[in-house]
């Protein structure tokens, strides 16, 4: 049954950015994310600790990037939400406007990052590897193999960054149902390509799963959940199961399918594609239902605001639970997961927030408001359904 009641948001709670609703559930499923990547982290560092079942239990899985994937579904299933919105609000993309958005979302953050582990490499603090920098400026470290542990997660980024470079211009010049049939195409052809990689350019295969065409399907498949959704939902069997206890064996179906990642050739042609989709649904599920225990804390107050945190904690946390450094003290456990989270925080209210401020400031003078024919229903046309306006989403990553 899709909930009409109005979800629990971070707006609504008095943490956010805007004044405008967000779609339900988005917050803590970014909470839910940025926690797999620390668990994945904290692992290693000094003093971390877990009991005796569990370290050799959470080694069959990959949960780093299990955080990372739930990230890039979200992010498909973000942009293309907006994308729509905008799409039948105004009958096109505003393309200037969509780029000028990102940048003052992204970039702010980022680059204070790599300018401060700069400062440090310079001073000698931290070791940078020849090109880190580099690639970490130009948002092109997921082909950027011999790198340093500061500047390694911007792989994921570059990736994301890539997306929002392409899609919009790809998606405007398409049209909805072309891009949805180009999305779909290129999700069955993901897997294929990956393998294709690893027998006929093996001195590549480290970078399946990070370079663009390898990975990007995670995100194509929350693209393709944003222009399909209305298609699930008009399926009774679909809503049917969805709106059951059912859905909760996603949970339980992704972990089992991550854990088969150790063979190889099976995650690249099977598991991948299969976590990316059973992601998706969860998403569909989530940000249109309030009912059961999982949104209930999804959009709890502490999940929306680790939630809104999240990406200065996936900035920060890299140098701060760094199992490479078994001398620091900051990088100590249980110091450093608190300190990560004071760093975090600090980022997000004197760096994000600000910048979003300036970005709402000059985008009425820059992009002057066009003439609105309302609300934009993110999962389709029925009365009920969850509706966000085109901006609802636009403080996130």
């Amino acid at each position: 049954m899709i909930s009409a009641s109005r979800p629990q948001t971070a707006d609504r709670i008095g943490i956010g950015a805007s004044s405008l609703p967000r779609i339900q559930g988005l917050d803590g499923l970014r909470a839910f994310s940025i926690c797999l990547v620390l668990l994945a982290h904290l692992s290693g560092t000094r003093g971390f600790w877990l009991p005796p079942p569990v370290p050799s239990f959470l080694s069959h899985f990959t949960l780093g990037t299990l955080g990372v994937r739930v990230f890039f579904v979200i992010s498909g299933f973000l942009i293309t939400s907006l994308l729509m919105a905008e799409q039948r609000r105004t009958g096109t993309i505003h393309l200037r406007r969509f780029y000028y958005r990102r940048t003052l979302r992204i970039f702010p953050p980022y680059y204070l990052y790599l300018l401060i582990v700069a400062g440090l490499w310079v001073a000698q603090l931290v070791p940078l590897k020849p090109g880190d920098l580099w690639h970490a400026i130009t948002y092109t470290m997921n082909y950027h193999r011999d790198r340093s542990w500061y500047v390694g997660h911007a792989w994921s980024l570059a990736v994301e960054e890539q997306f929002y470079l392409l899609w919009p211009l790809l998606f405007r010049w398409l049209g909805e149902s072309r891009a949805r049939h180009s999305l779909l195409g290129y999700i069955l052809i993901a897997p294929i390509w990956r393998l294709a990689i690893a027998f006929i350019l093996p001195g590549h295969t480290l970078g399946i799963g990070e370079t663009f065409f390898t990975t990007a399907d995670a995100i194509a498949c929350g693209c393709a959940l944003a222009l399909g959704r209305q298609y699930l939902l008009d399926r009774p069997r679909y809503r049917k199961l969805m709106n059951s206890r059912a859905y909760l064996l996603v949970i339980p179906l992704v972990l089992v399918v991550n854990a088969l990642g150790r063979f190889a050739k099976f995650d690249w042609l099977i598991g991948i594609t299969v976590q990316n989709v059973l992601i998706a649904l969860f998403v569909e599920r989530v940000t249109r239902s309030s009912q059961g225990w999982v949104p209930v804390v999804l959009n709890s107050r502490p999940a929306v605001l680790i939630g809104l945190w999240s990406y200065s904690i996936y900035l920060w946390q890299q140098p701060i639970l760094n199992h490479h450094d078994q001398v620091s003290w900051f990088t100590a456990f249980p110091v450093n997961l608190p300190l990560c989270l004071a760093v975090a925080a600090s980022s997000y209210y004197l760096v994000e927030r600000p910048a979003l401020r300036l970005r709402q400031r000059f985008e009425q003078r820059l992009f002057p408001k066009r003439r609105s024919s309302g609300s934009f229903q993110v999962a389709g046309k029925k009365p009920g359904d969850v509706s966000v306006r085109e901006d609802a989403t636009g403080e996130h990553r």
